[in-house]
């Protein structure tokens, strides 16, 4: 299933059964679903699991493929800063002024993806002008995008704080996130290679960002 949000096409989801796969069935889908765009979208993003045939997809499909950490393990919640009151928990009436926030980084805005994921119990925190994060429950962090590094470490430091599992998973993070990097080591989690962030195109500057699953 492919969307389109603005200039942006992302693949949010495209499974094969287990009897036919290696088939064509999955390039065959891929191509339908890369259909899926209006005249102005000229980037995309797809978020991939390690699975060689899906990440050998993107590359044929013609995404450049940027390699990803994940990180997981038993949180140190001892290793958690004291809150500094800079951020907020944030609600729909502020998904507008944080779309400038989101085409920066990745082309396009998140509304619709913020208001889809605070309708299934997802928490929405806010840095100023300088970033957003959404915690979702059984993630530490399921979507964070910010203008600065800074900004964005003290996000996801605060989303892990509000994780409601002591074996929270980070996923998609790419070697431009250094910021996220230390933050996840710090807190005692442990990095695995996982997947990759396919990108085609210039979709913005991907950093500091950490991608949603369905919906990059």
């Amino acid at each position: 299933m492919g969307i389109a949000r603005e200039r942006l096409w992302c693949l949010s989801l495209l499974a094969v059964a287990p009897s036919a796969q290696s088939g064509g069935a999955g390039r065959a889908l891929m191509e339908r679903a890369l259909t899926y765009a209006s005249a102005t979208t000229d980037v995309g993003l797809i978020p991939s699991s390690s699975d060689p045939r899906a990440l050998r997809l993107c590359a044929l499909s013609g995404f450049d493929l940027h390699p990803t950490f994940e990180a997981s393990g038993i949180l140190d919640r001892g290793a958690l800063p004291r809150p500094t009151g800079s951020i907020r928990a944030g609600e729909s009436a502020d998904l507008e002024a944080l779309e400038a926030i989101s085409r920066a980084v990745r082309g396009a805005s998140h509304t619709r993806e913020i208001e889809f994921a605070l309708g299934l119990g997802a928490r929405l925190l806010l840095l100023g002008d300088r970033g957003f994060a959404v915690v979702y429950p059984g993630r530490a962090v399921w979507l964070l995008v910010a203008l600065d590094d800074d900004a964005a470490a003290q996000l996801l430091w605060a989303s892990l704080a509000l994780a409601d599992t002591e074996r929270p998973a980070v996923r998609w993070i790419t070697a431009a996130q250094q910021w996220a990097i230390e933050v996840v080591v710090r807190a005692g989690l442990r990095l695995v290679p996982y997947g990759a962030l396919c990108v085609r195109g210039n979709p913005g500057t991907l950093a500091p960002y950490l991608p949603s699953p369905p919906f990059a």
